[in-house]
C-alpha cells in the first residue's frame, strides 16, 4: 500500500478502491497564514498572499488602526470603516468555492459591526448577486443575518434568514459561505476562532439556500470576496476551489 498526496496536507491511500465521487478536495485560494500587512499607505491597492487586495475607508475617515499579521487582521474603531476587497484570482462556476471569515474581541455596535460578502464584482457595498453575511444585525450581538442582494437599487434583498447566536462580542465565531455555481448557502459554529482547512460547511447549516437572481438558479462565478468592519474585531479568513476526486 502507498500513499498520495492531494498537495494540501491530505494524505489519501493508495488502494485498489476508487474514491466516492461525491468527494471533493480543497485547493487553496486565499491563505494569509503568513502573510503580514500594515497598510502603511493608507486606502489603495495592495498584493497580500500573492492576491491583489484593495483598501478603501468606504466614504470615512477609516478606522482608528488596521493591521495584519501572520493572518490574524486586527482592526480598532470608533465607528470609521475598513473595507476590503479581495480578488480571489479566479472566477468560479463550475467549481465550488469556499469562503471562512472568523472573529473574536468583538466590539457591539449600534448598527452590526462586521459585514461579509461573496461576490462576483469590486461594487462597495451593495449589488445584485451579492451573497452576504452580516454580523450584529440591527446592533443585536446576539444575530446574523444570511441573504442575497438582488439589486442595488433600494437595495433590494432575497428573504432574510435570521440566526440566533451567542452574543458575538463574548464568544469566538466561524462563519462559512459556499457558492455552487447557481446558489449560495451558509453555515456558522461557536467557541473558536480556528480557520477549518476541509473547505466543508460548519456545525450549523443555515435551512435557506439562495440562488442568483432572486429565485432564478443562473450559473455565474464569483471572484471577489468583501470583509467590512466598522468596530474593534480580530478577523482570520481564507478561501478554497472544491474539485471533484479524479
Amino acid at each position: 500500500m502507498g500513499v498520495l498526496s492531494n498537495g494540501q496536507g491530505n494524505v489519501l491511500d493508495n488502494t485498489t478502491s476508487a474514491a466516492p465521487a461525491s468527494s471533493t478536495f480543497p485547493d487553496a485560494l486565499l491563505d494569509w497564514s503568513s502573510s503580514s500587512e500594515a497598510f502603511g499607505s493608507g486606502a489603495g491597492s495592495y498584493t497580500i498572499g500573492g492576491l491583489s487586495v484593495t483598501y478603501s475607508l468606504n466614504g470615512t475617515a477609516g478606522p482608528d488602526s488596521i493591521a495584519l499579521s501572520s493572518g490574524v487582521l486586527t482592526i480598532t474603531s470608533s465607528g470609521g470603516r475598513a473595507y476590503l476587497v479581495i480578488d480571489l484570482g479566479e472566477a468560479l462556476t463550475n467549481e465550488a468555492l469556499c469562503c471562512y471569515v472568523t472573529i473574536e474581541n468583538y466590539s457591539a455596535h449600534t448598527n452590526g459591526g462586521v459585514f461579509w460578502q461573496i461576490a462576483d464584482d469590486t461594487t462597495l457595498g451593495h449589488d445584485a448577486g451579492h451573497l452576504q453575511t452580516l454580523v450584529g444585525t440591527g446592533g443585536v450581538e446576539t444575530t446574523m443575518r444570511f441573504r442575497e442582494c438582488t439589486s442595488a437599487s433600494g437595495p433590494a434583498f432575497s428573504v432574510n434568514e435570521d440566526i440566533t447566536v451567542t452574543d458575538v462580542s463574548t464568544t469566538s465565531t466561524r462563519m462559512c459561505m459556499r457558492w455552487d455555481g447557481a446558489s449560495g448557502s451558509m453555515s456558522w459554529d461557536q467557541g473558536s476562532s480556528a480557520l477549518p482547512t476541509d473547505g466543508g460547511h460548519l456545525t450549523n447549516v443555515v435551512a435557506e439556500n439562495y440562488n442568483a437572481g432572486d429565485g432564478a438558479a443562473t450559473r455565474s462565478g464569483r471572484k471577489y470576496l468583501h470583509i467590512w468592519a466598522q468596530t474593534n474585531v480580530t478577523l482570520r479568513t481564507s478561501a478554497y476551489k472544491l474539485r471533484a476526486a479524479a
